[in-house]
């Protein structure tokens, strides 16, 4: 991925400035000088809160998701606008498709977590002349870990909100019956057994494999399972959390999200 590599020259270059029709004003950017990453900065167009959400997309999309018009990003924004709430500015950031939040490692892929913290964020922040108000995480699926990864890994943000995040009591290093089992007896199954039982175990078999790529080995793994940060003690002075799972999510993350939340 093109992302991985390091590059010696800075490159912040804007690429884009509109309105995202919902009183935002949107300039995007793609910066080099590490490990490359693209972002947008979404500004209320009249004055609004202090605050920043950090927006963090899923798996295959990119850090223009949070301005898609047929995408639940919109009706966040219609419900703040609904609403009268004073705007935040949101600040969307991609280092690609795919991409997870791992302390170095021995994947090639690892080490994103201390960049996205000592290097995404100040630059960003500074260009914007820092953070007035709270800072707040925002992130589905992929990004629902990666917001995961953030609150209880960091003390940068107040809040944060995981949404379908890829959480389970079973190693992705387990063998196919452990994993055929733990597929079984999810809601998920449940639901998707008599139409179309092989979505669930494809979903199951991606996650897994997707965490393999970006940890490893058991013990790098232990360090990131959300279940294993939510009964150590970072979480005991976590920021403020909201967890939401689909009950009929096809990649079987209900439960762990439940355990998660308990």
């Amino acid at each position: 991925m093109q992302w991985l590599s390091s590059a010696l020259i800075l490159l912040l270059s804007a690429i884009a400035v509109a309105s995202d029709g919902d009183s935002f004003i949107r300039e995007c950017a793609t910066d080099s000088e590490t490990i490359p990453f693209a972002y947008c900065i979404h500004k209320p167009e009249s004055t609004g809160s202090t605050d920043f959400i950090y927006y963090l997309h899923g798996s295959n999309m990119s850090e223009m998701t949070w301005s898609e018009e047929f995408y639940y990003t919109a009706q966040i924004r219609a419900e703040w606008a609904r609403n009268g709430v004073a705007m935040p500015t949101v600040v969307s950031v991609s280092f690609g498709s795919i991409w997870l939040l791992a302390e170095p490692n021995s994947s090639a892929h690892g080490g994103l977590l201390p960049v996205f913290e000592q290097v995404v964020i100040p630059k960003i922040e500074a260009a914007l002349g820092g953070v007035k108000g709270r800072r707040i995480v925002l992130g589905e699926s992929m990004g629902g870990f990666n917001s995961l990864q953030l609150a209880l890994k960091t003390r940068l943000f107040k809040k944060a909100a995981i949404l379908c995040a890829p959480m389970a009591d079973l190693s992705p290093f387990s063998d196919q019956p452990a994993i055929d089992a733990y597929i079984q007896k999810s809601t998920a199954w449940h639901y998707y057994k008599d139409s179309n039982p092989q979505l669930v175990r494809s979903a199951v078999a991606e996650i897994l494999g997707l965490v393999k790529a970006f940890f490893p080995r058991p013990a790098e793994w232990a360090l990131a399972d959300p279940l294993a940060l939510a009964e150590g003690s970072s979480a005991l002075d976590a920021p403020r959390l909201y967890v939401a799972a689909g009950y009929y999510d096809r990649f079987a993350a209900y439960e762990g999200n439940q355990m998660f939340a308990a």
